[in-house]
């Protein structure tokens, strides 16, 4: 990967929160409300989630993954 953010409903899915690249892993330390948060990464302009992380399904039928406050 060259570019990734996380998005979410923090950000009201705005892509706005570019990760760093550090080796070979992208983080950055992101302050967050407190309230359950549902998220997705953009990485190379696909839209995916963490397989190793909580997921919920949303209205829409759409998969995110969700931190629980």
């Amino acid at each position: 990967a060259t570019e990734v953010y996380v998005t979410g409903t923090f950000d009201d899915w705005g892509k706005s929160t570019k990760l760093e690249k550090t080796g070979s892993v992208f983080m950055k330390k992101v302050e967050l409300p407190i309230q359950n948060i549902q998220y997705k990464f953009v990485v190379d302009g696909d839209w995916i989630i963490d397989p190793n992380a909580p997921i919920e399904t949303d209205s829409s039928g759409i998969q995110n993954n969700i931190l629980v406050a």
